[in-house]
């Protein structure tokens, strides 16, 4: 299997899972799947409504109406802060913290493709997820098992489908180092006490691989 510990998770009697849904965003992709994540709002026809509305409209986003209620509202990317107009927007959206590229150890072989890989960026964002005051609501956004899934050769663990295709053959290892530094992230909450507190939920902002890739898809 290529995700065996999402399936783990997928079957634990106490998980609800929702296999019913499709593809909704439009051009900003990401930034759109947040948006209705955190203020079940569609994003715009043409461009992203993070990047155009973000810091300008009123939002009644997620994370301020927890943190009226006393949740400490926290989001992790291992990307630049201005990508998508995030540094900005989360603002707009009551985010009390924004643990962006910069919070992060930073070598050379850490990142890949839009930036930190999965492992290092759950181990260090664990570090602040344990001084966040509880209750929290906190948003980590992952990136290796996006395109253009590159890898290095001492994080695979998996062989590569083999259609020719440059784009579709590696998906797989990147889904897999994915499933590898999920399982990595469970078992901290569950060393530190967290997940005994926590609901973990767990989405795909948007589509994988593009329909220009279809044949190789298909194989």
């Amino acid at each position: 299997p290529v995700t065996p510990n999402l399936s783990k998770c997928y079957h634990i009697q106490h998980t609800m899972a929702f296999g019913n849904f499709y593809h909704q965003v439009a051009q900003g992709k990401t930034s759109d799947a947040e948006m209705m994540l955190e203020n079940s709002l569609f994003g715009l026809p043409q461009g992203s409504a993070m990047v155009t509305y973000g810091a300008q409209n009123t939002f009644q986003a997620a994370p301020a109406i927890l943190d009226q209620r006393g949740y400490t509202t926290a989001a992790f990317h291992g990307d630049v802060p201005s990508f998508w107009n995030r540094d900005a927007t989360y603002k707009s959206w009551g985010y009390q913290y924004f643990f962006s590229s910069q919070y992060y150890k930073i070598k050379p072989n850490y990142s890949v493709g839009y930036g930190l890989k999965d492992k290092i960026f759950f181990k260090d964002a664990s570090q602040y997820l344990q001084q966040l005051p509880q209750p929290f609501y906190a948003k980590l956004i992952t990136l290796t098992n996006h395109y253009p899934y590159l890898l290095d050769k001492p994080n695979i663990s998996f062989p590569a489908t083999k259609t020719g295709d440059k784009t579709v053959d590696p998906y797989v290892q990147t889904a897999h180092y994915l499933d590898q530094a999920f399982a990595e992230f469970m078992s901290y909450l569950q060393r530190s006490g967290l997940l005994k507190n926590t609901m973990v939920v767990v989405y795909g902002d948007h589509y994988g691989i593009s329909n220009n890739h279809r044949p190789a898809i298909e194989q």
